[in-house]
């Protein structure tokens, strides 16, 4: 991500609903998406942004980690 020229848009949030023909949420689901967005940084573990249960890592610096925990496993 540091390799930007400029800060980059935060991206669009879209539904669930597979069933629509547009990529819109709806009112119900805007009401439940901010839950939702929370849930999907939490399965990042420590590289997601809202994780309190673990301390914040950088991207790369997350990404050496799991190449040293690789070798040390092999």
């Amino acid at each position: 991500m540091g390799g930007f020229e400029k800060p980059v848009d935060d991206l669009i949030r879209m539904t669930y609903n597979e069933e629509k023909e547009g990529i819109e949420l709806d009112d119900e689901e805007k009401a439940t998406d901010d839950k939702r967005a929370d849930e999907e940084l939490e399965v990042l573990g420590s590289i997601g942004y809202k994780n309190a249960k673990e301390p914040y890592f950088k991207f790369p610096d997350a990404i050496a980690k799991v190449n040293e925990m690789c070798k040390t496993l092999c």
